[in-house]
């Protein structure tokens, strides 16, 4: 059995500046980050072995949107566990979030501040 990276956070965005941002942000209070700029990328890095201690996931992106990639980032193995942080800039769906085990729901714009404390309050 893998086990969780606890202190590594996969981030998932297919905006690669404001990934850069909130990246760089995150890295300079201490936080290790991992990005995938796609659902795809993102579920073949968990799929390679690498499992973060959180997932905090855009869910308007091309090809596999971030429901879809959840959908599949949680069947794998040791993922069960593994809270996921949805990140977008569409009208929330809190509902839908609740059903497939979100942990939280940021609207973008996200101020770093916030993803930073969410992700202290997970990670």
């Amino acid at each position: 059995m893998r086990t969780a990276d606890s202190r590594t956070v996969l981030m998932v965005d297919d905006d690669a500046d404001l990934l850069g941002a909130l990246t760089m942000y995150l890295e300079l209070s201490g936080v290790a980050v991992r990005t995938a700029n796609s659902g795809i990328e993102a579920i073949k890095c968990v799929a390679d072995g690498f499992i973060p201690c959180l997932v905090v996931l855009d869910l308007r992106m091309p090809v596999v949107d971030g429901w879809q990639a959840w959908d599949r980032l949680r069947q794998l193995p040791d993922m069960e566990t593994v809270p996921v942080v949805f990140l977008s800039g569409e009208p929330p769906d809190y509902a839908r979030a609740a059903r497939v085990g979100a942990h939280a729901y940021l609207r973008k714009p996200v101020t770093p501040e916030l993803l930073l404390q969410t992700v202290e309050r997970y990670c």
